[in-house]
């Protein structure tokens, strides 16, 4: 899946956007929306084991930081734009609109379920 979401947005960014470092672009949208999905997954675990959740700016920033180092590795390093734009170049149309619509999904279900939690558990601070 990340692979997929790797290409489309690299893809965007460098044929749509004309842009001079789509993978950098990319790696870190998957990293962010990596973080939303595991910071979600702990906002559960917390709240389930009715423990507390002390967590700070330093410590989701170490863990994206972190996600960044893994995902430069892996579609750098180990894959590149080539082998994935290969394995989905001669996508048809009406795949490529799915899967593009999954995508936009996943990102908006990634990013409201973050927010959500993040407000439902406290912590977000709001101004009064």
């Amino acid at each position: 899946m990340f692979d997929y979401l790797y290409y489309r947005t690299y893809s965007i960014y460098k044929y749509k956007w004309n842009d001079s470092i789509p993978g950098v672009y990319s790696v870190c949208l998957i990293s962010i929306l990596q973080f939303f999905n595991l910071s979600c997954l702990l906002f559960l675990a917390f709240y389930i084991a009715d423990s507390h959740l002390n967590i700070n700016k330093f410590y989701g920033a170490l863990l994206v930081v972190a996600l960044i180092g893994v995902n430069y590795y892996r579609f750098y390093i180990h894959s590149n734009f080539s082998l994935l734009e290969e394995k989905w170049r001669d996508e048809n149309k009406q795949k490529r609109t799915r899967n593009g619509i999954l995508v936009i999904i996943y990102i908006v279900i990634s990013v409201f379920s973050f927010l959500t939690f993040a407000d439902y558990f406290g912590g977000i601070n709001r101004m009064p």
